[in-house]
């Protein structure tokens, strides 16, 4: 399940402009949004997957509540760090099946 650390942002009470200033077309989190500190996270039966920004850096990590790190990539754009979040989290419902 893809979530948003959403902190003092409701989508439901949005106005158009600001839901946009924060979310893509595809539910993604913007690179506005990252940068003001948001962070985008899949969970997924004990492995987590996280997206964020730091000075200017897009970070990849996935990590295991049993094994630990299981890696942590950092990119340019955010255009690469969304295409390793998503096929990290394709691989482990893959991996682990969908309804694991």
């Amino acid at each position: 399940m893809r979530s948003h650390n959403g902190a003092a942002v409701d989508r439901l009470s949005m106005d158009e402009a600001a839901f946009r200033l924060f979310y893509t077309a595809k539910s993604w989190l913007t690179d506005y949004a990252l940068r003001c500190g948001y962070v985008e996270r899949d969970e997924h039966n004990g492995v987590s997957t996280t997206l964020w920004n730091e000075h200017g850096t897009f970070h990849v990590r996935q990590h295991s509540d049993s094994a630990g790190r299981i890696f942590w990539d950092s990119f340019g754009s955010v255009r690469e760090a969304r295409a390793r979040f998503t096929r990290a989290v394709r691989a482990i419902n893959i991996l682990q099946g969908p309804n694991s």
